[in-house]
Parts: C-alpha cells; sequence; structure tokens
C-alpha cells in the first residue's frame, strides 16, 4: 500500500504517515498559518476533517486486500477544542471491518489534548 503523502489531497495539505500497523494508523499535518487557518485565526475544521478521514481511509486501507476499494459514506467530527498552529496527529482505529462496511473511530491530538473525536464508515467493494 503506498503512503498516504503519495496520494494528491494529502500531499496538498502536508499529510504524512507516522505509523501504520493492521487496523491502526497515525497521520500528521504540521499547521500552515498560510494554508490552514480560518477567519479566525485557528485551524480549518475542514483541514481537520480531511485529517480524521485521511486516518480512518488508511486504517480501513491496512485491513483489506489489494484490489478492495472502499467509500467514505460518513463522517462525524466533533471538535473539543480549537487548535491554532504546531503539529496535529489523527489516530484512527478500526472498531469493525465487515464484508461491505468498516467503521473507524479517529482521535485527533495536539500536544497531547484532545483537539476532535471522530467516526467514520466506508463502504468496502471488489473491483471488477
Amino acid at each position: 500500500m503506498p503512503a498516504v503523502e503519495d496520494a494528491p489531497y494529502p500531499r496538498l495539505l502536508g499529510i504524512r504517515e507516522e505509523l501504520r500497523e493492521r487496523g491502526r494508523v497515525v497521520v500528521a499535518m504540521d499547521v500552515d498559518p498560510g494554508r490552514h487557518m480560518n477567519a479566525m485565526g485557528v485551524v480549518h475544521g475542514g483541514a481537520i476533517a480531511s485529517l480524521v478521514d485521511s486516518a480512518a481511509g488508511r486504517a480501513v486501507a491496512s485491513m483489506i486486500g489489494g484490489d478492495a476499494r472502499m467509500a467514505t459514506i460518513e463522517l462525524k467530527v466533533n471538535y473539543i477544542q480549537p487548535s491554532r498552529g504546531g503539529t496535529i496527529r489523527a489516530e484512527g482505529r478500526v472498531v469493525h471491518a465487515g464484508t461491505r462496511i468498516a467503521v473507524v473511530e479517529v482521535d485527533v491530538t495536539q500536544d497531547g489534548s484532545l483537539v476532535a473525536k471522530a467516526l467514520a464508515t466506508y463502504y468496502l467493494w471488489s473491483s471488477p
């Protein structure tokens, strides 16, 4: 499985993979004030949601075969506290992986503090 930073969108945001185990992945993003901040001076919720989706998708990918495909069908993010910069990490852990549906829990942290808590659901299928 190629690294997360090999895909165009995560590369655009500066998302990189730090750890990959079966069913568990940690990705990180160094906040760039010129790209990741909103008008309030904190990291945009969409950037955090993208980090969540990257961690969750990679966690699912670590468990499915090479010919399998997946698509996000639901993503819920609870934002706990704002981030003003530095490095943000998202740890995705698969809590269910069936034949068609996978569910992943994601914690987004910065300097040991919880920034966001998320739950993502993926639809799985095989390539023709």
